[in-house]
């Protein structure tokens, strides 16, 4: 049976699976409209019926469904992303799936450490929930796993696969407290963890994110170019990804637009995690190098990390952790046969 694991973002959606024995990872953004699209031969592979209301999933909308909201992760358009993704990888049959929650959703409010086991099983209830493609059938959910975020992406960096374990890497052997700092389309997670056990230390979560920026970019670019309304989303966007539009440099427009958001983020640090203490700081997401310049500045600059492609972070790593996962119990099981 496959297995894989998928990040539902409200930004972006990713999926991490094995193809023909090679890693492979696919990404989207998380857009959906609530209505069938068509195009010259019929409705699109991308439509879906979930409990009699219709979605389709698509490259650009500038009047999408809003995922920046805590109702995303148990949504009916949250599972059309896990399908679509599903269906993207050209996954079939039956399939073992993990999947992530934000770190507020996904440990008690207040407690650090407690799992909220309400919402976990709420949400793998909702991944393995009643929905339909309009053209075709869908892959069967046989399990589902639910990851906290932020935390497998420093399994991703610290942690390699020997003989079916998770080992720290030579290069961090002696490291011990890790600050993971997630900085996402809803919300940013900051959690401080031990490196060998996983032990959750402290962890806060900051409810704004990079879709936040989308909305006043908006407006600033509105602003900028003399319009009565805001510009279209779709438009913002991609200024905010390209750092131009229409021949104007943006650095400093998007530092502006940026700057409430980073500076909650680096006071929200402070409370988490010492600077003279924590011995790596992580940044991961689709916003990490929003706060990259004030987090070396923060601390000793070899102490800040940003690893390549830091919006697949956590994908990579939960695909660490499900694949040891689902070999160990293999092993385990194979053993009480044996016994």
């Amino acid at each position: 049976m496959e297995i894989c694991v998928i990040d539902d973002g409200a930004a972006q959606t990713k999926l991490r699976f094995r193809q023909n024995g090679r890693l492979k990872t696919i990404k989207f953004p998380s857009l959906a409209v609530d209505y069938f699209q068509s195009d010259t031969h019929g409705i699109v592979d991308s439509a879906y019926y979930v409990e009699s209301e219709c979605y389709t999933v698509v490259a650009r909308e500038d009047d999408p469904i809003r995922t920046d909201t805590n109702q995303f992760q148990t949504s009916r358009v949250n599972r059309v992303f896990i399908h679509e993704a599903l269906r993207r990888a050209g996954i079939t049959g039956e399939v073992i799936v993990g999947v992530t929650l934000p770190l507020h959703q996904y440990f008690e409010l207040g407690i650090t450490g407690v799992v909220n086991t309400a919402r976990i099983d709420q949400k793998k209830r909702n991944v393995m929930g009643p929905i339909q493609g309009a053209k075709r059938k869908l892959v069967t959910i046989s399990n589902c796993v639910v990851f906290p975020e932020s935390l497998p992406a420093g399994i991703d960096e610290l942690m390699m696969m020997e003989k079916g374990e998770l080992k720290l890497k030579p290069e961090y052997v002696g490291i011990d407290r890790i600050c993971c700092i997630d900085v996402g389309g809803h919300s940013v997670d900051i959690i401080l963890f031990d490196a060998l056990s996983n032990r959750v230390i402290n962890k806060k979560t900051i409810e704004s994110g990079v879709l936040k920026l989308v909305d006043r970019m908006q407006n600033r670019l509105g602003k900028m170019l003399e319009l009565s309304v805001p510009v279209e989303r779709s438009v913002a966007t991609k200024a905010i990804e390209t750092k131009v539009y229409d021949g104007h440099d943006l650095t400093d427009i998007i530092d502006e637009v940026s700057l409430p958001l980073v500076q909650k983020i680096m006071s929200t640090v402070a409370e988490v995690a010492s600077p003279r203490s924590t011995d790596l700081f992580l940044i991961v997401g689709g916003g990490a190098q929003l706060v990259e310049k004030p987090m070396r500045s923060y601390t000793d600059a070899s102490k800040v990390v940003i690893p390549e492609n830091p919006d697949e972070a956590i994908v990579r790593g939960a695909f660490k952790m499900l694949e040891t996962r689902v070999q160990q119990e293999t092993i385990h099981q194979h053993k009480a046969v044996k016994i």
